[in-house]
């Protein structure tokens, strides 16, 4: 399963969609390994990061609240 984050909450990293469809669920939890346009959770989640969220705001450790859509 894929899914793409479309709002992100972090220590220092906000990042909010104009519009949150309804099917947008939220995942919490501690970020594992930041990739160019990816990040995984502790617990193995893996969420493609949007294009207006560059990976540079997001480090290993971070405690993050997402709000995801699945891929199209």
């Amino acid at each position: 399963m894929s899914a793409r984050i479309v709002a992100l909450f972090g220590c220092s990293a906000l990042a909010v969609a104009a519009s949150i469809p309804d099917s947008a669920q939220d995942a919490s939890g501690r970020v594992a390994l930041v990739g160019e346009d990816f990040l995984v959770l502790d617990d193995g989640r893996r969420y493609a990061l949007p294009d207006t969220l560059g990976s540079q705001a997001l480090r290993p450790g971070m405690t993050v609240h997402l709000i995801v859509v699945e891929a199209a």
